[in-house]
């Protein structure tokens, strides 16, 4: 049998033009794919601005898969759903990026996310355990901080005790923080005896929020030598100038180094204020000071 070479050489070029072709379209299309996706992008943040949130949420979540912009993109389609008060998109969208995104800058703050919409939906099974997870080990302090408030509101009903520990822990790490304020009012509602240690906690809390009252009865069954120092500052709050003198020059001599340099020289200025003569009341507390750190306090 005759080799047609005229046809096998037809044949093979024609294989090559095909697949060159094949390829110069497959680039081509890949590079108006990543126009598109740039172009979503940028298109969905001038909506966020806008605080268009149905445009930007439609444009983020048309950036395609394996894209550098893929990441960014589904996470600010979740919070633009949350914006939207839409839980069951925003839920999808912070799933994708928790599984596409692993290690990105974005896996934590999907998880959180996630974390709350669970527990706003009252799916407190799945909120505590990325809780619990969030609270050991998340990167981000204020994560980690935080979950201790959704546990304590997740086992407020049927754990009042632990309850009571991620509350103290919140408190203990942020005085003032976002939530401080809510958890004063569950530590309340819990009607707990407190530790001398959970009670001054509970007490700078409630001294950040101007609760002084409150602060003064905390502060109360709480250990003198960390205590006395915000005692006075309540006292002096409430208008009990006297009772804010009395605690300061009697602890300030012993305590004094417990304080930091802020608060001890607003300890100092609150008990010459009040005195009278306020020159006087300076010597005075002065020489309380120098007589300690002469006999080596």
């Amino acid at each position: 049998m005759k080799i047609n070479k005229e046809l096998i050489s037809k044949i093979f070029w024609g294989v090559i033009f095909t697949a060159t072709g094949m390829l110069f379209a497959e680039l081509c299309f890949e590079n108006i794919k990543a126009k598109h996706n740039v172009r979503y992008y940028e298109q969905g943040l001038n909506f966020v601005r806008q605080k268009d949130y149905q445009n930007a949420y439609y444009n983020f979540s048309m950036v395609s898969k394996g894209n550098e912009f893929y990441c960014p993109a589904k996470y600010r389609a979740a919070l633009a759903a949350q914006n939207l008060y839409d839980k069951s998109s925003a839920i999808i969208m912070h799933k994708d990026v928790i599984n596409n995104c692993s290690k990105s800058i974005f896996e934590e703050n999907a998880q959180y996310n996630l974390a709350v919409l669970y527990f706003q939906q009252e799916n407190f099974k799945k909120a505590l355990t990325m809780f619990e997870e969030l609270s050991k080990n998340a990167k981000n302090e204020k994560y980690q901080i935080a979950s201790n408030y959704f546990l304590g509101n997740i086992k407020k009903q049927t754990n009042p005790k632990l309850a009571l520990k991620y509350y103290i822990k919140y408190l203990e790490e942020t005085p003032n923080g976002k939530y401080s304020k809510a958890i004063i009012e569950n530590i309340n509602d819990l009607n707990l005896q407190l530790t001398s240690k959970q009670n001054y906690i509970l007490g700078v809390a409630l001294i950040k929020s101007e609760l002084y009252k409150d602060a003064e009865i905390a502060f109360n069954k709480a250990p003198l030598e960390k205590s006395w120092y915000y005692l006075a500052v309540c006292s002096q709050k409430l208008g009990n100038y006297k009772k804010a003198q009395e605690l300061i020059i009697n602890n300030i001599e012993t305590y004094g180094k417990n304080l930091s340099e802020e608060e001890l020289q607003n300890a100092i200025d609150v008990y010459a204020q009040y005195y009278g003569d306020k020159k006087n009341g300076y010597m005075l507390i002065a020489e309380k000071l120098f007589a300690k750190s002469l006999a080596g306090g």
